[in-house]
């Protein structure tokens, strides 16, 4: 009966063809990397990359430390003549599954360093991730942020020559491996103890008394759609974690993210002076890319159908809203542009303050004609984890190659190029009618209200 119930779980948050793409895609990708072991240049490029890319499950973990599951489980799972702790015994191994897909496309950096034995790493970092989510459950955010941080130093330590840690095998010290077995082991009593203090969670939220009236009195449409998103941002979006949907939103205002903003580049342009633009510049790519990312994906997460689309012509809304969003992110991204600039990469410069704000335009309504989701009550929608994730990761893929080129043609001259790339395939969106009625259609199809 066990087997049954982990095989329904696991097909109720991964599509069969999604799960035959992911096993194709590691094969490949562990059948051709394993080549690379014997080439000795390459360790040494992958050695920081692993360190920091296996970590990235444990903070993960850390930081959602929940046990979650969807509506449908609670209607139909939890009604079923089995006792809570089967159930509870198939969710662990179904996301111990979900997660070793998640940790694989990690191992791969381990793989490349250490050859075959080193896809024990992320196999060993799924089970322990999961177990780690269940034993930091019960815990408050502020301890599952302190023990997070612990374990994040301990897993990086090996950066800094550090040989006694779970990951210290990336740098030759072997006996990582039984530091990282021990770890696991320990997580997975203590995880198999918790089993009957867990409580489930559909979903967790919070609010506070509002503050600021923004008054929109006498503002034309655009004005009060420009104020509005200017007033504040809406950082989040939906999350795939150990199988089951997460969607996680947060309303800040925008002068505090432009002072965040601005602190943090400033923080970067001293980091940049003492150890070398190359060193950091991957992860800055990255970080904004993943901001833009999730601008997108909560760009109709929380809107009504009704006040948006259903007021105004959909393709004049869609101006005017994704229009101002865009300002909103030249305004977040503004700091680190003139940074760049001043570091002289002029390149990276103009693309994070025109470039990356226009392809918030193509993302988000990439993402709105093929997958939208709205949030509209406390449960969290029944969405499994199918292909046409992996197609919007391909069409959102483009954009971080251009921007990833910009680090190494510092020129005004590739700048202007990349600005002028992604302004053509982001503004003709704002004025092909067809597309937003479609994607009307589909937010209708996909229940939005």
């Amino acid at each position: 009966m066990l087997g049954k119930l982990i095989k329904l779980l696991i097909l109720s948050r991964f599509t069969k063809p999604l799960l035959a793409l992911n096993i194709l895609i590691l094969l490949l990708d562990y059948t051709s990397m394993e080549g690379l072991h014997d080439t000795p240049h390459v360790p040494r490029v992958f050695t920081e990359e692993a360190i920091f890319m296996l970590t990235f499950p444990v903070i993960i973990s850390a930081l959602a430390s929940r046990v979650v599951v969807t509506k449908s489980d609670m209607d139909f799972l939890f009604t079923l003549p089995l006792d809570r702790r089967e159930i509870f015994t198939g969710i662990y191994i179904a996301s111990i599954f979900a997660t070793g897909i998640f940790s694989l496309y990690f191992g791969i950096f381990a793989v490349v360093i250490l050859g075959t034995i080193g896809i024990v790493i992320p196999i060993l970092l799924a089970i322990m991730s999961t177990s780690m989510s269940i034993t930091f459950s019960s815990m408050k955010g502020l301890y599952r942020g302190m023990i997070g941080a612990i374990l994040t130093i301990w897993f990086v330590s090996p950066y800094f020559g550090f040989p006694f840690s779970p990951l210290s095998m990336i740098i030759g010290y072997y006996y990582g491996y039984p530091i990282l077995i021990a770890l696991t082991l320990i997580f997975v009593y203590s995880s198999i103890r918790n089993f009957d203090n867990i409580k489930f969670k559909t979903f967790q939220g919070s609010s506070k008394p509002i503050k600021d009236l923004i008054s929109f009195e006498g503002s034309t449409p655009f004005t009060a759609i420009l104020k509005r998103n200017l007033s504040f941002v809406e950082l989040g979006g939906r999350f795939n974690f150990a199988g089951t949907p997460m969607y996680k939103t947060a309303r800040v205002k925008l002068y505090y993210i432009i002072l965040a903003s601005t602190i943090i580049s400033i923080i970067y342009y001293f980091i940049v002076r003492m150890i070398g633009f190359f060193s950091i510049s991957f992860y800055l790519v990255i970080a904004e890319y993943i901001l833009i990312l999730q601008l997108a994906q909560t760009a109709f997460m929380y809107e009504p159908l009704w006040l948006g689309l259903g007021i105004i012509n959909p393709i004049q809304y869609v101006r005017y809203y994704l229009g101002s969003k865009s300002i909103a992110a030249f305004f977040m991204l503004l700091p680190f542009g003139i940074v760049n600039i001043i570091l002289g990469v002029y390149s990276l410069g103009l693309v994070t303050v025109i470039g990356i704000p226009l392809s918030m335009i193509y993302l988000a309504s990439i993402i709105a004609r093929l997958n939208p989701i709205q949030i509209k009550d406390e449960n969290i929608p029944n969405v499994r984890f199918t292909a046409m994730q992996w197609l919007i990761g391909l069409f959102t893929f483009p954009i971080l190659v251009i921007v990833m080129v910009s680090v190494f043609f510092p020129g005004i001259i590739y700048g202007i190029i990349a600005d002028v790339i992604l302004a053509i395939i982001s503004l003709p969106f704002l004025f092909y009618q067809g597309f937003w009625e479609k994607v009307k259609d589909k937010m209708i199809e996909m229940g939005f209200v």
